[in-house]
């Protein structure tokens, strides 16, 4: 079992590894092919807003969609609208977790009414009712993890939509800032070509 879980494991780092690879090979040849420069210009916008969707709800490879910045920002797209829009595609995705849970908690009911498990989760929300917003911000901001492992459990425990939303929503866009920047400094240590860090200044 743990064998399998340490292989499951593996494979994710591989898969992110690979990615980031690919991201930044793609930036080195967009500094020599204007082919892929005119591409990524024309369809980055929608496409990565389609592949923040994605990784919002994704658990076979976490992948944060801000690992694509400095392929984007390289073709000339703007950095603001960028995270915005993997900062919306991100909510998005993590939405259908919500919903997921949501589902969920109405399943749990017998006859109408809460199941024992639920009424106990009731009472801990009760007693707690700041703390779950609190965690699903610090969650969604600093940990490299799929939100869903966070949020459809809150989700079932009853807690309300604004108070998933706010706190996913400011912690997404705290997060794809931090990997955003993380992931420009390091291309320009690799290859001082780039020039991306002076772009994230602006």
């Amino acid at each position: 079992m743990r064998l399998k879980l340490r292989q499951k494991y593996l494979w994710k780092v591989i898969g992110v590894i690979a990615v980031l690879g690919l991201v930044f090979w793609l930036t080195g040849r967009a500094l020599d092919e204007p082919q892929l420069v005119e591409f990524v210009s024309e369809y980055g916008y929608p496409g990565i807003f389609a592949v923040a969707v994605f990784s919002g709800f994704s658990l076979l490879v976490p992948i944060p969609a801000a690992s694509f910045t400095s392929l984007l920002i390289e073709a000339g797209l703007s950095l603001p609208i960028i995270l915005t829009l993997i900062t919306l595609g991100m909510t998005l995705g993590d939405c259908v977790g919500f919903l997921l849970g949501k589902a969920g908690r109405s399943f749990s009911q017998d006859d109408g009414g809460p199941t024992g498990l639920t009424r106990r989760l009731d009472r801990l929300r009760t007693r707690h009712p700041h703390s779950p917003s609190f965690i699903l911000f610090a969650y969604a901001a600093f940990v490299p993890l799929p939100n869903e492992l966070v949020v459809a459990p809150l989700s079932f425990l009853g807690m309300r939509f604004w108070h998933f939303f706010l706190p996913v929503l400011l912690g997404n866009a705290l997060f794809n800032s931090l990997v955003a920047a993380g992931i420009v400094s390091v291309f320009d240590l690799l290859d001082p070509r780039y020039g991306l860090s002076t772009v994230m200044v602006l």
